[in-house]
């Protein structure tokens, strides 16, 4: 199944520059042209972007049937929506 726009995927590799882990949730908001990049939105669960990256194919994947979300807090180094410092 081809990944598409507003598709939930989890991310494969971690990517400690911008504060996220793989395992964690984002949804696809643009598809390069014929699938060879996604632009994928990370936010918290209230709603605050942390990022939006350009990834490739196989630092992503789709959501599987057995996956269960998990919560963890963002990092202290980590800025939501480029404006907000998350402290403690």
């Amino acid at each position: 199944m081809a990944l598409r726009e507003l598709q939930q995927v989890v991310l494969t590799k971690d990517k400690p520059q911008d504060g996220l882990r793989a395992g964690d949730l984002g949804v696809i908001v643009d598809v390069s042209a014929e699938g060879s990049g996604y632009s994928v939105e990370f936010a918290t669960l209230t709603g605050e972007t942390i990022d939006v990256l350009l990834l490739d194919p196989d630092e992503i994947r789709e959501v599987a049937p057995g996956d269960l979300a998990h919560v963890r807090a963002v990092g202290d180094d980590v800025s939501l929506g480029g404006k907000v410092k998350v402290t403690g």
